[in-house]
């Protein structure tokens, strides 16, 4: 029965030692994963504060004009500017981001 229980011990001490190893590595990439939301999310937020003073110049200029069209004409330009802008922000940084993980 002893011998029983040492087998029992070893094959749990196998499994914990194991369990950890794979816990480990997966924090490791949970912690990369996290630094790289990180920074991520600091580049969207200058975009979206390049984007917001686009759009409050574009806002600036409607206010001033009285046409109901040209006010239609203003929020136009305004949204395909500010994803315009977004998206060149967005492929600049992505071929960043390429070049740092190369």
């Amino acid at each position: 029965m002893e011998i029983f229980y040492a087998v029992c011990a070893g094959i749990t001490t196998v499994a914990v030692v194991v369990i950890t190893y794979y816990l480990v590595g997966t924090l490791k990439q949970t912690r990369k994963t996290a630094c790289e939301m990180e920074k991520l999310t600091k580049k969207a937020g200058e975009y979206m504060e390049i984007t917001q003073d686009v759009l409050k110049t574009f806002n600036a200029i409607g206010e001033s004009l009285s046409s109901v069209w040209l006010k239609g004409l203003k929020y136009l330009i305004a949204g395909v500017t500010g994803f315009t802008a977004v998206k060149q922000q967005f492929k600049t940084s992505k071929k960043e981001s390429e070049i740092e993980i190369e």
